[in-house]
């Protein structure tokens, strides 16, 4: 009796080379092989949102590098005339007090800095991208 109810739960025979179904063996084959497709279809289409995402992503920080490049670019091309400003016109360019702002030289660091940051990102996201692409 104990083995007509453990077959009724659980419809496996045991055999000396592992489980075999007793009942709908190709049903349920077919229905695991299904499972699988939807599954792996489902991983694929993650993986292209996932690339997406990571396109967008590596686009907007070469926009933002090149901006901060340019800004750079232009502080150094600047920097004598910048230096030159009377504490006035500092003011009028929106610096605050002399005391409570950075350098030229701090500002261009802070900057090359932020620059680099974005940079290693970028590296990232490029790694990120190849090793999603090479799964299609």
């Amino acid at each position: 009796m104990m083995s007509l109810i453990s077959l009724q739960i659980f419809p496996f025979q045991i055999q000396s080379r592992g489980i075999k179904c007793l009942e709908n063996d190709d049903r349920i084959f077919y229905r695991h092989k299904k499972m699988a497709s939807q599954n792996k279809a489902s991983l694929s289409e993650d993986i292209n949102l996932e690339l997406q995402a990571k396109l967008i992503e590596q686009q907007q920080l070469e926009r933002e590098a090149i901006e901060l490049q340019e800004f750079i670019n232009n502080l150094q091309h600047r920097a004598a005339e910048l230096r030159m400003l009377s504490s006035s016109a500092r003011r009028s360019r929106g610096v605050r007090d002399r005391g409570e702002t950075m350098s030229l030289e701090e500002e261009i660091e802070k900057n090359m800095q932020e620059l680099e940051k974005i940079r290693e990102k970028r590296e990232v996201l490029t790694q990120a991208i190849y090793l999603l692409s090479s799964k299609d």
